[in-house]
């Protein structure tokens, strides 16, 4: 059962009531019975709400979301079709501490998601165990309905990372990555950048220059973790950075999460799409939306 705080964030922040939330849902399941080419997916509150809230309610925006967010899956198979050998090497660097979510979110609500890049040992992993890695935290964490509503942080720390890691990113894992991101869903809200070294830190300076506003302010430059507190309340942090719980105990207690929610990240995957029908991965997802605006909500 939802805690009254996000009830009230979801009514104000996403125009979510209870008749227009039952409604969109029941709207949602009509849209995918006559959808040309899906044949079978997931179809439970929890997994269709991802996509209402992200596009805040808008019909035709959450279908392309949902086109888009499965055709992704397909066309970047190359991160998605995990095999056991790849799942053994994405839980190792999950052990080594590179990506976990903290045990407590912040004063917004937000589920707050640590990166660690020196944990990335180039001799052990590779750009593509990182990029699994941090789209499975991502998928686990969009099952709680609390993070739907309020949505998620990062904190990136490049303390220790070397010239080493930086390379293994090739431009076309940075590119596909990105489409990826651009085709994902949930709300993301903050980016808090610390310990970044002074050539990156003047190249994040600008790129941060040329975005509006509303982005200028959802990415914060913290110069070290000390400094980090003056944005966030350091008692959420790993112990090793002067919080309340250890990096082992913030790992074990999503490590428990996930198992938990595991079967219903496999429920995705089964999906069902008859793949002859997409007219391209590429494709304008306008197109296949437009037949269906007779669905949207007054």
């Amino acid at each position: 059962m939802l805690d009254e705080k996000f009830i009230m964030k979801a009514r104000k922040e996403l125009r979510e009531e209870e008749n227009r939330k039952k409604q969109a849902l029941e709207h949602f399941r009509e849209w995918i019975r006559k959808h040309p080419y899906i044949k079978q997916i997931r179809q439970d509150d929890i997994f269709l709400l991802q996509f209402l809230r992200t596009k805040k309610y808008s019909m035709d925006m959450a279908f392309r979301s949902f086109e888009n967010y499965n055709l992704a899956q397909k066309k970047y198979a190359k991160w998605f079709d995990i095999v056991d050998s790849d799942f053994d090497q994405m839980m190792a660097l999950y052990k080594a501490g590179y990506i976990f979510p903290l045990r407590e979110r912040d004063e917004e609500g937000r589920k707050i998601i640590f990166i660690q890049l020196r944990r990335l040992d180039p001799e052990q992993f590779t750009s593509a165990d990182a990029i699994r890695l941090s789209a499975v935290v991502s998928t686990a964490l969009m099952e709680e309905e609390e993070t739907q509503i309020a949505g998620t942080a990062t904190i990136i720390d490049h303390e220790g990372m070397t010239m080493k890691q930086t390379s293994m990113f090739s431009v076309t894992d940075i590119v596909d990555f990105a489409d990826c991101i651009k085709n994902s869903v949930g709300r993301h809200k903050k980016l808090y950048v610390v310990n970044l070294p002074p050539f990156a830190l003047f190249l994040l300076e600008a790129a941060r220059s040329t975005l509006n506003d509303k982005l200028k302010k959802r990415i914060v430059i913290a110069k070290d973790m000390k400094d980090l507190a003056n944005y966030i309340d350091p008692l959420l942090l790993p112990k090793e950075h002067g919080g309340k719980y250890t990096e082992e105990e913030h790992k074990e207690f999503f490590d428990n999460y996930f198992r938990a929610v595991r079967p219903k990240l496999e429920e995705i995957k089964a999906r069902v799409v008859d793949w002859s029908k997409v007219p391209d991965l590429k494709m304008n997802s306008k197109e296949s939306v437009g037949s269906f605006r007779k669905l949207e909500i007054d």
